[in-house]
């Protein structure tokens, strides 16, 4: 493996983490908003719903959930804010663990999210993309294995392409996506209002029961059960809320990194967190509790009893071009992550083109190793019995992360930062408890799913000692 620049640790506190952006970058507030939010409303928020309330035994617990799961997201995205202002660099949590834990800390980041996490998310995006934009134009609304392929790859290969434009390319596409997302959970917050409004609709003023009252014939569940369960559908919110992160995988572009990073989280956050109260109230408001369970597109069937099979087809295309909005999102942010762990000597010169000087975008190489990654895993199917590896390995960085802060700020008694913006303590207190907790249950639930984490460690760190001994001072 060619290194780009020489290695060198950040454990140091008070060292400028490289790739340090300047000042005068290409995205503005806007963009962020737009490429967090466009990764939070995704595809998830509306399957999602149908999952959580499997898990509840009312409707008002289910939007408990969603309340409960966004608001402990924010302790994260708070410390986050804090984390980005101490080290405005691109590379997010790649830079973040090379700071605080060492250059073999951030390699595993890289190794981990670069070739496996987020290529296998994509996969499962680009596919739930092709399977909603096919329903309308396929008999049955099922699509054969081979049309669903062939649909995702070529999502794939569009984006990698816009995205191979430049920075303002992706980022521009995140902008007109937002406006679809936001209309296709704004178009169900208000229909579920009017209904609410005059107490129409099939779910709760058809049930009798209330918001939290259980429906008759429900099988009672003892108090420790009931935390369970709550518990199971809280993790569902959480990981649906996922993709608040991504703004420090490309702060380093951003024109006010320091002016804008906390507008840009908080902004965000307050704007999921209402819609997807709004949206999951309003699904509660108009179907009932069985159909919310039974239903694998349960707003496509929202929108079917509400507006028609006209609104049902509507929801398709709108939920399939929400899906291409994350996607974008995601495949603009994961080529930044390579770029950096280029730029420190992680992975290969040529994923930040620091071959060629004269090269007008540095992570073209980068999109085109994610595209060509991402298309493996879409061929290679059956990616969704990824999706807890992806859950377990993401939050096991947030945990680091969040602690990372609370190191950082120890360092401070040491080398003062010159960073005057805290969060409140119980932010990361909170939101590293909760990440271990996923974790934790994670792997106590699925048990061959940490002997899978613990191999793709060691198959890191064995890449590392082999590529990187004796090249500088590494936290091996």
């Amino acid at each position: 493996m060619t290194t780009g620049l020489p290695l060198h640790s950040l454990a140091a506190a008070g060292d400028a983490p490289p790739g340090a952006a300047p000042s005068g970058g290409k995205l503005t507030r806007l963009n962020g908003i737009a490429l967090v939010i466009s990764l939070q409303i995704g595809s998830g928020i509306f399957t999602v719903p149908s999952l959580v309330a499997r898990s509840v035994a009312t409707p008002g617990a289910g939007v408990a959930a969603w309340l409960l799961g966004g608001l402990l997201v924010w302790t994260g995205a708070a410390s986050f804010i804090e984390l980005g202002l101490r080290i405005p660099a691109n590379g997010g949590i790649l830079e973040y663990m090379r700071r605080c834990y060492g250059d073999a800390a951030g390699f595993l980041f890289a190794w981990a999210w670069v070739l496996m996490a987020k290529p296998a998310t994509n996969a499962i995006i680009a596919t739930i993309f092709a399977d909603y934009i096919t329903r309308p134009f396929v008999a049955g609304g099922s699509a054969s294995a081979s049309l669903l392929t062939t649909v995702a790859l070529a999502c794939v290969g569009l984006l990698t392409f816009i995205n191979g434009r430049g920075a303002t390319a992706g980022a521009s596409m995140a902008n007109k996506f937002l406006v679809v997302k936001l209309s296709a959970v704004g178009l169900i917050a208000v229909v579920g209002c009017l209904y609410f409004v005059t107490g129409k609709g099939a779910g709760v003023a058809a049930s009798g029961a209330g918001w939290f009252g259980e429906p008759l014939g429900q099988e009672p569940v003892d108090a420790w059960s009931s935390v369970g369960e709550f518990v199971t559908a809280l993790f569902g919110a959480l990981f649906c809320y996922g993709g608040w992160e991504t703004l420090g995988f490309v702060l380093g572009d951003m024109k006010d990194p320091e002016g804008d990073l906390s507008y840009v989280i908080n902004g965000s956050m307050t704007t999921v967190i209402t819609g997807f109260v709004l949206l999951n109230a309003a699904l509660y408001t108009c179907l009932p509790m069985d159909v919310m369970r039974a239903s694998r597109t349960v707003s496509v069937e929202f929108a079917r009893q509400t507006l028609g099979e006209w609104g049902g087809v509507l929801l398709c295309v709108m939920v399939s071009i929400s899906a291409m909005g994350a996607l974008n999102a995601n495949i603009f942010s994961t080529a930044k992550i390579a770029v950096t762990a280029s730029e420190v000597g992680y992975f290969p010169a040529i994923l930040a083109n620091l071959h060629c000087k004269s090269a007008k975008d540095e992570s073209a190489f980068a999109l085109v190793l994610n595209g060509v990654l991402t298309s493996l895993y879409v061929l290679v199917g059956s990616v969704g019995g990824l999706v807890p590896f992806i859950g377990a390995t993401e939050y096991t960085f947030f945990f680091a992360s969040t602690v990372g802060l609370l190191i950082l700020r120890r360092m401070d008694a040491v080398r003062p930062s010159p960073v005057t913006y805290r969060t409140w303590t119980g932010n990361p207190l909170i939101f590293s408890a909760v990440s271990a907790l996923l974790v934790i249950r994670a792997l106590v639930s699925e048990p061959s799913l940490g002997l899978a984490i613990v191999g793709a460690g060691l198959a890191g760190m064995g890449v590392f000692r082999l590529t990187f001994a004796g090249k500088g001072s590494v936290g091996v």
